[in-house]
């Protein structure tokens, strides 16, 4: 007779050849998951870099005239301006 019974709990027996090699997987698709997930977030950093780079070139590019339809303080426009890209 088989060594699971239908009355009782059934006992699942692994040989731990199968078990390692499914650890190995869970292992292996846990670091794939996180690494994707960094290399996501790092590249929406540095594409969010890009734009505020951009940004603040255009923003040293306009006149006092420009900047005055849409800022009331030039100072404060080029205070923006001046900042690095990785800071808001």
């Amino acid at each position: 007779m088989d060594k699971r019974s239908l009355s009782g709990p059934l006992t699942y027996y692994a040989r731990p050849a199968s078990l390692g090699s499914k650890i190995k997987f869970i292992a292996a698709n846990f670091v794939s998951t996180h690494v994707t997930v960094s290399l996501s977030a790092v590249w929406r950093a540095i594409l969010e870099w890009e734009r505020r780079q951009r940004s603040r070139q255009a923003l040293r590019s306009l006149s006092n005239h420009e900047i005055r339809d849409f800022c009331l303080d030039p100072m404060e426009a080029e205070l923006e301006a001046s900042k690095p890209f990785w800071r808001a």
